[in-house]
């Protein structure tokens, strides 16, 4: 388990139509290419097992944290040159970058209608 999540809190929407969760990720371990799948997975957090409809995530490191819908997997992607304006590479099949596992990653989840 490479990637841990957490409940930080979890709310109905005003309207009833949805259910809206935080979630923080703790990396650990090595890092699989083509992403992750969360443990516990992100639909444990809705009270019918629902994968989510969106997900936005924010750290305060530099790397790019990218969420696969389709497959419910949390990417990363990382700088690997040093050059100026270089773009970014998903993270290679090792141990996580250092800037990944002391980062502060929290999902913002939202699933379409609850029950």
């Amino acid at each position: 388990m490479a990637i841990a999540s957490a409940l930080v809190a979890g709310t109905k929407n005003r309207l009833g139509r949805g259910f809206y969760v935080e979630v923080t990720l703790t990396a650990s371990g090595n890092y699989v290419t083509d992403g992750e799948v969360p443990s516990p997975a992100l639909s444990t957090y809705h009270p019918t097992g629902k994968t989510p409809s969106f997900v936005n995530i924010m750290s305060r490191g530099g790397h790019v944290y990218k969420w696969d819908n389709a497959a419910q997997k949390f990417m990363v992607f990382i700088a690997t040159s040093t050059s100026g304006n270089s773009g970014l590479s998903q993270h290679s099949a090792a141990a996580y970058n250092a800037g990944v596992t002391g980062d502060v990653i929290t999902l913002q989840v939202w699933y379409n209608k609850t029950i």
